[in-house]
């Protein structure tokens, strides 16, 4: 059924906001600073890639799905959802950030162009480069998947050949954040398309992915990820290698269901993930030494506005939505 949750995601939500708590604490205020919580800062931008793998495999899963069951893609249906899911969610951070702090920037933080905006972003903007990457692909891989249903598989094949000719373009143009442009970042989106294609075929022909030993080096492989390539000439070639590791590992970790990512507290934070991801980023900011940037009260201011933003804002909107489906059902 559309509206069933799939056994990990949200845990493994909780482990990307994890790695980006991670990577955005090192520096502030009294947070450790040692030789070890360097490394840890290393999983940043890991936990956005697992972020981007997630939402390909997830919005993918639920348009097959939606297609199966009725026989057709209601993309009125789709946008108002994620509308719905993002908009007022990010709008009323951004316009908090806008009141309080008067940043630039904000027709880029308005419009989901963040990632084209360069690194002169005001940095309590800066982290919607990965929002408005994941709002481009909302906008356009429903239509190709609606339209040209018969060739997604191809499509999806194309996206991932085709990212690191982005990737080579924009670095041949000086343009250098190939890792935050959406074409240049495209295959770690489609990486979660291409495993949602798949995934019945990988559970009936594949079944040793769920044994523990492949699920620990996959997860050690993941964890490789921010070393795998170090020259930009290898990440620019094989960028799209580290999303294809990071959705087996998904993979596994939904066919083993294991408690560690499935209990009360994994699945809380990672209903919360979203606005922890917005919140965080004026509280993380190592740049400037006030008293609610110092750790760890950081982190508890983060996490008081995540569960404001999730309870004032997110959650009415989706109830809202849901309510009107039921309306329309029962009419």
């Amino acid at each position: 059924m559309i509206g069933k949750r799939i056994p990990s995601l949200d845990g493994l939500r909780t482990i990307s906001i994890g790695m980006v708590f991670l990577g955005h604490l090192y520096g502030t205020t009294a947070y450790p600073q040692n030789a070890f919580t360097e490394y840890l800062a290393n999983y940043a931008h890991v936990g956005v890639q697992v972020f981007f793998v997630i939402s390909g495999f997830l919005i993918t899963t639920l348009l097959l799905r939606e297609k199966a069951k009725t026989g057709r893609i209601d993309l009125a249906h789709f946008y108002l959802r994620r509308t719905l899911r993002i908009f007022p969610a990010a709008f009323f951070y951004i316009t908090v950030i806008w009141i309080v702090s008067h940043p630039g920037y904000l027709v880029y933080a308005y419009t989901y162009t963040m990632c084209y905006a360069g690194q002169g972003r005001p940095w309590a903007l800066g982290h919607l480069w990965s929002l408005s990457v994941e709002e481009q692909f909302y906008l356009l891989w429903p239509f190709a998947f609606a339209y040209a249903f018969p060739r997604r598989q191809q499509i999806g094949v194309a996206v991932m050949m085709v990212a690191p000719v982005a990737r080579l373009i924009f670095w041949h143009f000086n343009l250098r954040d190939i890792d935050e442009y959406f074409p240049a970042v495209a295959d770690s989106l489609m990486a979660g398309c291409l495993l949602a294609f798949f995934r019945d075929t990988l559970s009936k022909k594949f079944e040793v992915l769920r044994h523990t030993g492949v699920f620990l080096l996959l997860g050690a492989l993941t964890l490789s990820i921010p070393f795998m390539l170090p020259r930009v000439r290898l990440m620019i070639l094989l960028g799209g290698l580290p999303p294809l590791i990071i959705a087996l590992f998904i993979h596994s970790a939904i066919e083993r269901k294991d408690w560690f990512l499935n209990n009360r507290f994994m699945f809380q934070m990672g209903l919360l993930s979203y606005s922890l991801y917005l919140w965080q980023q004026p509280f993380l900011n190592r740049t400037h030494p006030a008293w609610w940037t110092r750790f760890p009260l950081n982190l508890l201011l983060t996490v008081a506005c995540a569960v404001v933003s999730y309870y004032v804002v997110e959650r009415p909107f989706l109830t809202m939505f849901r309510r009107k489906q039921e309306l329309v059902v029962a009419a």
